[in-house]
């Protein structure tokens, strides 16, 4: 509210995103439903949860695994500047200025989050290291799609955590990684359609296309 409209749902898409661009993308597509006078403002915050949420997963992958943190971070990297850019853009050009309610948010520190974080995470863990051992590595990427249509966080800090005790080479935790963040982000397009609408799934489908988009060409890049 202090920020106005444009730079406060910014700020607060930011910010949710480190905890949960999931919870911050249905919150906000719900709000600008509601007041369809702030999408466009509201479209800017969507975008940058994304951004900060790529931007955590390197936080880490850089604790949990440091030999994997410089592919990752090429291609979630790739990802932040496209959707930090366009976002930053967006935001400079006019029509975008509307009061608005306050957006709320569940306190990261909830137990209650942190205990489904925890349940999630140890899933994610056990699951991926059973597929590793008795099925391979499509089972194991197949399980970073699954996890990452719930938590990316938890998948990027399982695959990591297997990639660091040599249970994954880090060219599959790469890939792992960056499938789990694919469906993360398809998942939370269909969530700004579901809850903000049709015109407001057209103002975050294309900055969110190009994070995807530029994230699977630095892969290939990578992999060339």
């Amino acid at each position: 509210r202090i920020l106005g409209p444009v730079w406060g749902y910014a700020a607060s898409g930011l910010f949710a995103g480190l905890v949960s661009s999931t919870a911050a993308t249905l919150s906000l597509s719900t709000m600008a439903k509601k007041d369809p006078e702030i999408r466009g403002p509201v479209a800017t915050g969507i975008v940058l949860a994304n951004v900060s949420s790529a931007a955590a997963q390197l936080v880490v992958v850089a604790i949990a695994c440091v030999p994997l943190l410089l592919p990752t971070g090429k291609v979630l990297g790739a990802a932040a500047v496209v959707g930090l850019t366009a976002t930053l853009g967006a935001m400079l050009m006019p029509g975008m200025h509307k009061d608005s309610a306050v957006m709320e948010l569940e306190s990261p520190l909830a137990l209650r989050s942190s205990l489904k974080f925890a349940g999630l995470l140890a899933l994610v863990f056990l699951v991926a290291s059973l597929a590793g051992t008795l099925l391979g590595d499509r089972a194991v990427l197949g399980t970073a799609v699954l996890g990452g249509t719930v938590s990316l966080h938890a998948v990027s800090l399982a695959i990591s955590t297997l990639a660091d005790g040599g249970e994954l080479s880090i060219s599959l935790a790469v890939l792992a990684i960056l499938l789990g963040f694919l469906a993360n982000m398809t998942v939370k397009l269909v969530l700004v359609a579901w809850a903000g609408g049709t015109r407001l799934f057209l103002l975050v489908a294309p900055p969110r296309l190009g994070m995807i988009g530029s994230a699977v060409a630095c892969y290939i890049w990578l992999v060339r």
